[in-house]
Formats: C-alpha cells, structure tokens, sequence
C-alpha cells in the first residue's frame, strides 16, 4: 500500500509522513523524484542535474502544463515500480493538483487519473493561508516561495473537489490550530475507517 500525504506548503506533510511510516511499520519517502533517480545527498551529481532540470521546467512558457504532465507520468512510474511495498510518500499527486490544477491542465490530470497515478490513500491537508505563511517562515524565513508569493494563494478546496469528482480515495484533514500529535491522530483513524469501508485493491491490502 502506499499513502500519500498532500498539500500547500506550510500544512504539516512531512511531519504527518514521518509520523504515520513510523507508526505504520511503513517506508518514508520524501521525494518521489529522487527515489527514482536514487538521490541519496544535495551534494551528489544526480542532485544538481535533477535540480537544474527541474528549474528549466519551471522557466518554460507552459509550465503548469509541463509540470503536470512529468510529475504526474513521475509519480505513475514510482507507482507502477513500488506496488507491491508499504511506503508513505512526503508530496504525491494531489500536491501536484493543487500547484498546477487550471482549465489548461485539468485534461492532463483526468488522463493520469484514469491511468492510476494517484495513490492507495491521499491525505490532503489544509491550513489557514495566516497560518501556513507563519509555520513557513518559522521554517526559514528566506524561503523563496515566499518571495515569490507562490504560496499565498493556492486552493486546497479546488483539489478537494477535484478528488471527491473523480472519486479517489481522499482524505481532508484541516491542521489550523492542530498539534501535530492531532493531526497524526486524525489521520490514522481516517486511514482505518477508509479503508474498512472501500475495499483496496489486492496489492493495497494492509491490515492495521
């Protein structure tokens, strides 16, 4: 099985993951693009080749439609590779969704989506936009995201509604004004009641 912890930045995904692979018995996995490429360190080789392409893509005119479109075949290959192992993954396809989701690219997601690309379990998580800035700057106030404002005004509903339309296996947790001892909490029993009540699919099987 494998469960996907989602979000803007500042929501609390990386602590959430930690928490329930911990918790789970399951593998972290921080970074879905360096798994593939098997990054171990930012000082290796793969690193600085990954990172420069991934900043050319980012420059490119369409990127929104370019990003959706090698996140999501990304993220379709790391599952397609990993199926049959327990992993909690630190940013799947819903926080691609909710970075790059636009009438331009909602044809590229519905296409990804009917292949399978997203995951056994999406934990989308949501925060106040006050909130996630303040977490965000805590973390390092030179961010530059920040600087940018790219992280001001993204739409955890838009995903939200996106999941639920296309019935994936989504779960909608609000970590404002939570511990992260909450949120983990939370998680692990939404985690349980969906999946006593939607049947996985054999290689998702999981008893917890």
């Amino acid at each position: 099985m494998i469960i996907s912890v989602d979000g803007a930045d500042g929501v609390g995904k990386t602590s959430l993951a930690k928490k329930l692979s911990q918790a789970l018995g399951f593998e972290f996995v921080g970074h879905p693009l360096w798994a593939m490429l098997k990054i171990k360190s930012k000082d290796s080789k793969k690193y600085k080749f990954a990172h420069r392409v991934q900043r050319a893509i980012f420059r490119f005119k369409e990127s929104s439609k370019l990003v959706s479109e090698v996140f999501c075949n990304l993220l379709l290959r790391f599952k397609n590779k990993n199926r049959n192992r327990n992993i909690v993954l630190d940013r799947g396809f819903l926080s691609t969704l909710i970075y790059n989701l636009s009438p331009k690219t909602i044809n590229i997601f519905d296409r990804y989506v009917r292949r399978g690309a997203d995951f056994d379990v999406n934990i989308l998580l949501t925060c106040s936009k006050e909130e996630r800035i303040e977490r965000i700057e805590k973390r390092d106030k030179h961010d530059l995201d920040l600087k940018f404002k790219k992280v001001y005004n993204l739409d955890a509903d838009q995903t939200a509604e996106y999941a639920k339309s296309r019935n994936l296996n989504c779960i909608v947790i609000d970590t404002t004004k939570k511990t992260e001892q909450q949120v983990f909490e939370e998680a692990l029993l939404k985690i349980k009641q969906l999946t006593t009540a939607k049947p996985m699919r054999p290689e998702a099987q999981q008893t917890f």
